[in-house]
């Protein structure tokens, strides 16, 4: 369970395990992501994004959005007792959609 009132101040955990890209069928998906905003960061396995602006509104949602060094633009939004989404947005253009849960780190 994510504790959105100090979201903002912690370092995160988040595995995403459903996958779509574009308009195709969506599939099952193992992808790992940490978000630090200690650091404004955003880690995953393919590189890291530096977070641009994060934003929170009344410890229920959290939202975090930013660009990595070949441009691609990431979306992150966490909404209390729902699922996390994070879309990644590539030249082409091109999407990717995420589905998956977020906890504390400890």
């Amino acid at each position: 369970m994510v504790l959105f009132a100090h979201a903002a101040s912690a370092a995160m955990q988040c595995r995403f395990t459903t996958e779509c890209y574009e308009a195709e069928s969506c599939t099952e998906a193992s992808f790992d992501v940490t978000l630090d905003t200690e650091t404004n960061s955003i880690s995953t396995e393919f590189g890291d994004f530096r977070m641009a602006r994060v934003a929170a509104k009344d410890g229920s949602w959290f939202q975090a959005w930013g660009i990595d060094h070949t441009q691609k633009l990431f979306y992150l939004i966490l909404a209390e007792g729902s699922d996390a989404r994070m879309t990644l947005h590539m030249a082409g253009p091109q999407m990717v959609s995420y589905v998956g849960t977020c906890e504390e780190r400890e």
